[in-house]
């Protein structure tokens, strides 16, 4: 009964500190984690869960703080310095340019067409064709800037194009020596004489 009870306040304490301990570390999601961040957070992890079950619960606690307190102190290095942060997170890697698949780049990532254009296809983006520039980010996720004409209209070209319309609000007169296709099928299908 004591060695029930036991494991229970050993995972209790190292729950509660382990979330501290996380938490101190900073705000990020899966998905945003570097190298590093993924390596300590495996590290705690097991060390944590040895923890509950070894007799050393403090000594673990002890390895927990300091593996996230050197991840502090790379975080904060990388922040200071450009070289370190090449170095310890990467950089974007470039897999299309001016709309062209840079196929060198898609083989040092080990990733294929097919691998990217799903990718693409999760962003909502239908074809290559619409992608001028697209980046792997150091996170993994996908970056990407579209042709001007697949484009999405912000609320600032909006509001500059209502102001054109609303200084000369006057349509521009009608060309009527080439009558637009809609005019021209409503023409051929009117009868003559409305008498």
């Amino acid at each position: 009964m004591d060695l029930e009870w036991g494991i229970l306040l050993k995972s209790a304490i190292v729950v509660i500190t382990g979330v501290f301990l996380v938490r101190l570390s900073g705000r990020k999601s899966i998905s945003q984690m570097t190298v590093a961040t993924t390596v300590v957070m495996i590290a705690t992890g097991e060390l944590l869960a040895h923890s509950i079950v070894g007799q050393e619960i403090w000594r673990s606690l002890a390895a927990v703080a300091a593996f996230l307190l050197t991840l502090l102190v790379l975080e904060w290095l990388t922040l200071k310095s450009d070289r370190l942060q090449w170095l310890i997170a990467g950089k974007p890697v470039k897999v299309i340019e001016d709309g062209k698949v840079d196929l060198m780049q898609l083989r040092k990532l080990r990733m294929t067409i097919e691998l990217l254009e799903m990718r693409l296809r999760q962003e909502g983006i239908s074809s290559m064709s619409d992608v001028k520039n697209a980046t792997i980010e150091i996170n993994g996720e996908l970056g990407y800037e579209l042709v001007r004409e697949k484009q999405s209209l912000t609320v600032g070209e909006f509001e500059k194009w209502m102001e054109q319309w609303l200084r000369n609000p006057e349509p521009p007169p009608a060309d009527v020596s080439s009558p637009s296709m809609f005019s021209t099928r409503v023409l051929l299908d009117h009868p003559k004489n409305l008498q």
